[in-house]
């Protein structure tokens, strides 16, 4: 019998956005929730270009943040089931391999484990 090589997460844990496409410098509101045990400390959240794929994704995201401060600040604990932050102007410091805009390209939200295992993304999105 072979075994299934993925790992299925329930279907509650989950990334959302708010458009499926932006000016470059409209800012990005999401918003995410974790289905039970499944949270990590140090999670966090991160835009990558589309083609870095989305179960296990490289170092030097785009943008990113921690799930459980909000920040780039690493704070020791297991975020909470639900958070959303706006990445851009007005937003959160988000500033990852690229600052704030993102140029025009096509992207996806990830939550991810410390070990850049993705656990939820969102559909892609354009940035104009």
């Amino acid at each position: 019998e072979m075994s299934d090589p993925f790992t299925v997460y329930d279907s509650q844990t989950q990334i959302s956005i708010d458009q499926d496409a932006y000016f470059e410098n409209d800012p990005i509101q999401m918003s995410w929730s974790f289905a039970d045990g499944i949270a990590q400390d140090g999670d966090w959240i991160a835009i990558y270009p589309e083609n870095d794929g989305s179960t296990v994704l490289p170092r030097g995201s785009d943008l990113w943040i921690y799930a459980l401060s909000g920040t780039q600040s690493y704070s020791a604990g297991i975020p909470p089931s639900q958070g959303s932050a706006v990445f851009g102007a007005g937003g959160v410091d988000e500033s990852g391999q690229q600052s704030w805009p993102l140029p025009g390209g096509t992207y996806r939200a990830h939550i991810l484990h410390p070990n850049y295992e993705a656990v939820a993304s969102s559909s892609l999105f354009e940035v104009l």
